[in-house]
């Protein structure tokens, strides 16, 4: 690689093209690309919450007629370029019940350390009205 300009004017180069591994990926901190945003480009990664009905996590809960849970799963997905900002979707299949579902997503909110009521462990949500937890 070649002498590249830093911002103050200087010049600078290495002495070996970095190895790949060697350096972080960076590209999930950007920005989407123009004409893209408001897809699945907006989520760096995906995490899967399951409820279970055993303690062993072998079964998983189905939500039914007369059962106490609402919701089975949830989809968390990570936002690119807002560090710990996610959305949580619920994905339960409901079947033939879908009255039941009555809005449990929950959308821009970022997970932050805290504990104001002494109760839970230690991890709070903080949801923000602006885009990406701004």
């Amino acid at each position: 690689a070649g002498p590249e300009q830093d911002w103050s004017g200087n010049y600078l180069a290495f002495s070996s093209p970095l190895e790949a591994g060697k350096y972080p990926a960076c590209g999930s901190y950007g920005e989407v690309a123009p004409g893209e945003v408001g897809g699945a480009r907006d989520y760096d990664a995906f995490y899967t919450m399951q409820f279970y009905q055993d303690l062993y996590c072998k079964e998983t809960y189905n939500v039914s007629d007369f059962g106490v849970r609402p919701t089975s799963r949830f989809e968390f997905k990570l936002y690119r370029g807002a560090q710990h900002c996610y959305d949580m979707v619920d994905t339960t299949p409901r079947y033939n019940i879908s009255s039941r579902d009555i809005g449990f997503d929950m959308l821009n909110f970022r997970f932050v350390c805290g504990n104001t009521d002494g109760v839970g462990n230690g991890i709070m949500i903080q949801k923000y009205d602006g885009p990406k937890c701004t």
